[in-house]
């Protein structure tokens, strides 16, 4: 009971982003039990947020060795590579998480957004619909599936998505901001400054937020609109087709 008092509290501390207090937790339960694979995750975990990729992914692969079976582990290993960009090799891992548990929507979210990231938009809206069918509150699922949504153009029902999101949790900061981007790519720029306002007063430090509104306000400038709508437009293509236009215009010029 007392383990399970103290697991709780650092589970606590790491939302709370109080990562001394919940690492020095941590580092006690390890000394205990050094190869129990949940505190290595948490460990892995609290590194991650923290943007220590070498140490949470040293962590994980010591967790992987110890116990290969257990697909969380997986899960995370494939969240630290896509935060160092490797969308590749995320998505060998969380199919891996898939393989041993297909029935987690938070592994099928997490497969739909690195589908994102490589701009694979069909194949993302096929993950995030297969997530929401085993978890139709997903809200993970549900972001990715506005996304991928809106990056096929079909406005309607992307924003229809993302509304159902902000039901499930009307302080999500992430859906704010995702809701704001969406927003910006369709060219309603003061409406997207509301989202990424909402998103800031439920977290203040948010990167992704506080991007999106700095492009907000930019875009109140009708040159700077045209900009960022080519802007989209060339993030939206594959590496392939955008040194194509890339190019083009050179030998144009």
């Amino acid at each position: 009971m007392a383990e399970d008092s103290r697991l709780s509290k650092v589970e606590i501390l790491i939302q709370q982003k109080k990562f001394v207090d919940a690492e020095k937790i941590l580092s006690e339960l390890i000394t205990q039990d050094s190869d129990n694979v949940y505190f290595l995750s948490l460990l892995a975990e609290l590194n991650l947020q923290q943007d220590k990729f070498d140490k949470a992914n040293s962590i994980i692969e010591n967790a992987i060795g110890l116990s290969p079976d257990v697909p969380h582990l997986f899960y995370v290993k494939a969240r630290i590579l896509i935060q160092q960009d490797k969308f590749s090799e995320a998505q060998k891992y969380v199919n891996q998480a898939i393989g041993l548990d297909p029935y987690d929507a938070d592994y099928f979210a997490l497969l739909a957004n690195i589908e994102l990231g490589r701009k694979l938009f069909n194949e993302a809206l096929e993950t995030a619909n297969r997530a929401l069918e085993i978890d139709a509150e997903n809200l993970s699922a549900l972001n990715a599936r506005s996304t991928a949504l809106n990056k096929l153009n079909r406005k309607e029902e992307s924003f229809e998505t993302i509304q159902d999101a902000l039901r499930e949790d009307p302080n999500d900061a992430y859906t704010h901001a995702n809701y704001g981007w969406g927003l910006l790519e369709k060219g309603h720029h003061k409406e997207a400054l509301d989202h990424f306002k909402e998103a800031l007063a439920n977290d203040p430090s948010f990167e992704y937020a506080q991007l999106g509104m700095l492009q907000a306000i930019k875009a109140n400038n009708p040159i700077y609109r045209v900009f960022l709508k080519y802007s989209f437009w060339m993030s939206n293509l594959t590496a392939k087709y955008q040194w194509g236009v890339i190019i083009g215009f050179y030998r144009e010029c």
